[in-house]
């Protein structure tokens, strides 16, 4: 599957990693209830990782982002170390 492909199948892009590679995140709702499937795209390569395809709930990824925002504040304060690649814009 390429980037034409995910746009022709209803996928978005979401964001896109800080690194070489520059690999987006792309999803869309499944159909089953409140479903997420999310995959990775290669640019470089217009190529889709499709060992990569992951299914959240929407009201897990909510619970996710409130616990992101409850520990920014540590995390900030903490000065923990973390891979700067891995940050997604």
């Amino acid at each position: 599957m390429n980037k034409q492909d995910l746009i022709d199948k209803g996928y978005k892009h979401v964001c896109t990693q800080n690194s070489e590679s520059k690999i987006e995140l792309w999803a869309k709702f499944n159909g089953y209830k409140d479903t997420i499937v999310y995959l990775y795209y290669i640019p470089k390569m217009d190529m889709v990782l499709e060992q990569t395809r992951q299914v959240i709930s929407y009201t897990q990824l909510d619970m996710m982002a409130q616990m992101r925002d409850k520990m920014r504040t540590d995390f900030v304060k903490l000065n923990i170390e973390y891979d700067k690649e891995n940050i997604w814009q």
